[in-house]
């Protein structure tokens, strides 16, 4: 099935090309741009190529502020910067913007449940990015925003991989897969909260995952380093009959775009867009991923999903864009490629 959907993407890709339009009043939201990894310490040109390109919605996948502390003057101090820095303000004067954290905004290098602070970063994070009351509610910053489309639904889903996560296995500073059954990802009131979503009417559904789902191969974090978890999501959207799941992470200081054929009945994509001015290119070796379908970015970069509700079937552009808003990396795909039991062809 690999091999179709991927000719058929190349099909696809030699009839369409990118483009940006102005939206207009009333538009549904079809131009959304996500990415990871600001250091507010550096500049970063970045903000001003995605505010020009106008999104409707900009995801910000975690590591969104490189904080690494457990002092609640240090987040205040940090998010005091960010908020500050001209074009970040700009871009989120002009877009909606739907977080989630990584480990550098959550306060410890690849942290997880055991970090003390958690609970005082969560409250830091939520100020911040003026969570609703109703969402402050649970633990944890794992969130659910629906866009309706005139007739389609778009679902944003915003999982929370940290304030929940068991400690990983790390030998020889790589992280090792940790099949234990006791370990977890997302905790099991999220994984609850997940099950209910995917029975939620949608047609296509944005998981906003701040570490990969979809690679495997390389030493770092990542789902695959607790199995069990990663089968779990996929079992999930299985029995659950849920379509239009398309995966969004952040994490690497590296943009690509994966694909997998999970057993759910179509394609699992997962684009990978960082870092917004956190990439480099001095020390990087490429590295394995079996499921890379686009080559591997290690410039500065941003996620870019571009969708046409005109068309009887959907076009969803699913591109990385560079600092200067030059595509690095298309991969077009269909709606209708989202759906179970379909055979995709050009």
């Amino acid at each position: 099935m690999a091999t179709l959907i991927w000719a058929a993407a190349l099909a696809l890709a030699a009839q369409t090309t990118p483009n940006s339009a102005p939206r207009t009043p009333g538009e549904p939201v079809s131009r959304i741009a996500f990415g990871s990894c600001y250091n507010q310490a550096k500049p970063a040109p970045i903000w001003a190529t995605i505010a020009a390109a106008r999104p409707h919605l900009t995801l910000m996948l975690g590591d969104n502020a490189y904080i690494d502390s457990d002092d609640p003057a240090t987040f205040d101090r940090i998010y005091g910067q960010v908020a500050a820095d001209p074009g970040f303000a700009l871009l989120r004067s002009q877009s909606r913007m739907i977080a989630t954290w990584d480990d550098h905004d959550y306060g410890k290098n690849d942290g997880g449940e055991e970090f003390p602070a958690r609970d005082m970063a969560l409250a830091k994070f939520d100020d911040f990015w003026q969570v609703t009351a109703e969402e402050r509610a649970t633990p944890g910053v794992y969130a659910a925003h629906v866009f309706p489309q005139g007739g389609r639904t778009v679902q944003v889903l915003v999982l929370d991989t940290r304030y929940f996560r068991s400690p990983l296995i790390r030998e020889n500073n790589a992280y090792k897969p940790d099949d234990s059954a006791d370990k977890t990802m997302l905790g099991e009131a999220q994984w609850k909260w997940l099950e209910a979503q995917f029975r939620t009417p949608a047609d296509l559904r944005i998981v906003m995952s701040s570490i990969q789902f979809v690679p495997e191969d390389h030493i770092f974090e990542k789902w695959a380093n607790l199995p069990r978890e990663r089968q779990r999501m996929l079992d999930l959207i299985k029995s659950t009959e849920a379509e239009g799941v398309l995966f969004v992470s952040g994490d690497r200081h590296l943009g690509e775009i994966s694909m997998m054929d999970g057993g759910v009945g179509y394609p699992i994509y997962d684009v990978t867009g960082s870092g917004f001015n956190q990439s480099r290119t001095d020390w990087r070796l490429q590295e394995p991923n079996r499921h890379r379908v686009q080559s591997v970015n290690y410039n500065h970069n941003f996620g870019w999903i571009e969708i046409d509700w005109k068309q009887e079937d959907p076009l969803i552009k699913l591109q990385l864009r560079g600092e200067d808003g030059d595509v690095l990396a298309y991969q077009p795909i269909r709606l209708s490629w989202l759906k179970r039991g379909r055979i995709r062809s050009n």
